[in-house]
């Protein structure tokens, strides 16, 4: 091994074998926590570079995520002891008083390396190496999610390099890009607000050394790790999240906060909501991962359900999938509240939609046929059959459709069967009162007997007439309230199923219209037969001529002609609107689409699509695109299963979801013995910068505490 120099720089060996590599990689990789923050752990394995490899940076490379780990804990915890409210004294303003870029020396490379003057009180107690941060705005700590709040300020890490005793001035070092805003804005003798963490922090000036000195030369190296150690998000609120949207963003995301707050959500919850629109409503939006974790009973279930609800609103195409069916299930099950008009959830989500259209484009509530759930019929069946998931499956959906628009079964047939039977009720009704028809035959034969029976024959012959006019009004209601079921069904299959590409708002809005005109004119049948039950479907009955025609007759039940007059005005109106033929042009042949040929148009007209991870990858997938995909029990995935969902094409978010104490997925693979087999959510808290906790429980069970130790 060879012992790095002041200035020359390490030796630079190319490795003696690949194996050697490998093994000396697998020994960095295997070091404990208890390695990672032991005290002397770089100071004796980084002084030295191994001949293995060709430079430090190549070295750093390897024990890159480690020394990461061991920065970050040390940082953290200084930070939060200088920003919380015990250590408030430790953030203070301060003015630069000058910057000045020193001079090379010889042998030197390059650098952004500056040094700052300024004051500090000295009663702080600052020492040379202790670190620095500086920052535009003031910080604050987030102690839940461990991290320095901020909006879009600006952050430096500086280390002071000259601290004279009993005086104020202090000199710091700072390796900032020549011509970055910060540099300007340090230059400009402008307002910082500093952080002293490095008081009490032992290991201050190898940190400093760890995270600036090897990566000086690389500018967005180090910017990344820098990042990665303080990871700074921006605060999620209404104020300040919004700064970079358009005003129209900015309303959504108003009225997004208060659809949270009315629905209960906590700060947690709403975080993840308006971080993930925050990200997506920006027209050059660029494509990131988001984690969510909890343990049961946090709301995790609930959260998804509110931000499916808003993605939906807001044309966010989105996928929605987890690991198994009946994960699936039950997430779709949540969505499916919002169809229910019983359910509060129906109620807040079209209060957040009317408010969000005031401000926004783009917002719609969610129609039936924007959302599908796809899977095995064989699988699915019995979750789906009979709950409301039969709405948006797909498989049943088809079937539903091919029979709306089926010439002889469908709406065209429910069309010309009321037009039939409005103007041929009482021809109908003869053809199916065969026995009634025989009877008045063989009365009209009897008719020659004796005068002593005809009065007697007269009172029979009424009564019979009176039966079959209470025959005919029964046979009739009847009749009336089976096409109006039908009718109705057929109406809502197709004006709330059928892609927007098959129909336009126009014929849907004839298709409703003739469909309320049947359920009124039902209503305006009064359960008592009246006595002239068949001129209020006679076709030479109109309004004009009731009243001279059957002024003088009255209902069985003692009530006027009124009743007959409104149900006459609703029969013409109804003919009227059935004549224009309402939807029975959708397609100008009798052929129907076929079944694929639907589950395109269905699958193309969805905004929120439900399945499988593993479903996600099927043919009929291929090809779909999606801004938005949400993966729920994600602890459940190894990361090669979560690819089937981050090929989809023009995806901007990926949002893993789930409770990564929970068992993992069962792999039987090799990945194991060479200790790759970590799954997503493991690993992703470590790597990524927009993990989002969920804490709160409202299931709150005693044998929870006990089964999670």
């Amino acid at each position: 091994m060879s012992k790095l120099p002041g200035n020359s720089g390490p030796s630079r060996m190319r490795p003696h074998s690949e194996s050697q590599f490998v093994e000396l990689q697998a020994k960095v990789l295997r070091w404990t926590i208890d390695d990672i923050t032991a005290s002397n752990l770089f100071a004796k394995k980084v002084r030295y570079i191994p001949k293995e490899f060709s430079s430090i940076k190549e070295y750093l490379q390897v024990f890159r995520a480690p020394l990461l780990e061991e920065v970050r804990a040390q940082l953290h915890q200084a930070l939060d002891k200088s920003i919380s409210m015990q250590r408030s004294d430790h953030v203070v303003k301060v003015t630069i008083q000058k910057v000045v870029k020193p001079k090379k020396g010889p042998g030197e490379v390059q650098s952004d390396k500056k040094i700052i003057t300024f004051h500090l009180p000295t009663n702080l107690g600052v020492k040379t190496s202790d670190l620095l941060l500086f920052c535009s705005a003031k910080p604050r700590w987030d102690a839940v999610r461990e991290c320095v709040v901020t909006s879009d300020s600006m952050f430096v890490l500086a280390c002071a390099s000259s601290v004279k005793e009993d005086s104020p001035v202090v000199s710091a070092i700072v390796y900032v890009q020549d011509g970055s805003p910060i540099l300007t804005k340090l230059e400009v003798s402008s307002v910082w607000h500093v952080v002293v963490p490095g008081v009490g922090l032992t290991p201050a000036g190898r940190i400093w050394n760890a995270i600036s000195v090897p990566f000086a030369s690389e500018k967005e190296l180090q910017k990344s790790v820098t990042h990665t150690i303080l990871r700074i998000h921006p605060q999620v609120r209404s104020t300040e999240v919004i700064h970079s949207q358009t005003r129209e963003g900015a309303n959504t995301l108003q009225c997004v906060e208060d659809y949270s707050n009315h629905r209960g959500l906590n700060d947690s919850q709403r975080d993840v909501l308006k971080s993930v629109l925050a990200a997506l409503l920006p027209e050059d939006a660029k494509p990131h991962v988001r984690l969510v974790q909890g343990p049961p009973g946090t709301g995790k279930t609930t959260m998804l359900a509110s931000l499916i609800s808003v993605l939906g609103c807001l044309r966010i195409r989105t996928l929605v999938s987890a690991p198994t069916n009946a994960a699936v299930v039950e997430i779709s099950k949540r969505m499916m509240r919002f169809f229910d008009d019983d359910s509060m959830d129906e109620v807040d989500y079209y209060e957040f939609c009317s408010s969000t259209q005031a401000g926004s484009k783009r917002c719609f509530p969610i129609l039936l046929s924007n959302v599908v759930l796809i899977g095995s019929k064989e699988k699915l069946q019995d979750a789906v059959d009979g709950t409301t998931l039969e709405w948006i499956f797909l498989r049943s959906r088809i079937d539903r459709l091919q029979e709306a628009l089926c010439s002889s079964t469908g709406w065209k047939a429910s069309v010309q069967s009321v037009m039939n039977f409005l103007t041929m009720a009482p021809e109908l009704f003869e053809s199916e009162d065969a026995e009634a028809q025989e009877y008045d035959e063989g009365s009209s034969n009897s008719g020659a007997t004796g005068k002593k029976n005809r009065s007697s024959d007269k009172e029979k012959k009424k009564k019979k007439r009176l039966a079959r006019n209470a025959s005919f009004w029964s046979f009739a209601r009847a009749f009336m309230v089976q096409l109006q079921d039908r009718m109705e069904e057929t109406s809502v299959v197709l004006t709330d199923e059928l892609p927007q590409c098959y129909m336009d708002m126009t014929t849907s809005n004839a298709i409703t219209n003739a469909t309320d005109l049947m359920v009124d004119l039902v209503d305006l049948m009064p359960v008592d037969p009246p006595l002239d039950a068949t001129t209020w479907f006679s076709t030479t009955t109109t309004t004009d001529k009731l009243h001279d025609t059957f002024g003088n007759l009255t209902l069985s039940n003692g009530s006027s002609t009124d009743g007959k007059t409104a149900f006459l005005q609703a029969r013409e109106a109804l003919l009227k609107a059935l004549q224009l033929g309402p939807g029975c042009s959708l397609f100008t042949t009798d052929h129907v689409p076929t079944s694929a040929q639907l589950e395109i148009e269905c699958l193309k007209n969805a905004t929120l699509v439900f399945c499988t991870v593993s479903g996600a990858g099927s043919p009929k997938m291929k090809g779909e695109n999606f801004e938005c995909a949400i993966i729920d029990e994600a602890s459940q995935l190894v990361e090669a299963e979560a690819t089937i969902v981050t090929r989809m094409k023009g995806l901007k978010q990926l949002i893993l979801v789930g409770d990564h104490k929970q068992l993992p997925a069962t792999v039987i693979s090799k990945a194991q013995p060479l200790r790759q087999a970590t799954d997503a959510s493991t690993w992703l808290p470590s790597h990524a910068e927009h993990s989002v906790p969920d804490e709160a429980n409202y299931q709150p069970l005693p044998e929870l505490p006990v089964l999670r130790r």
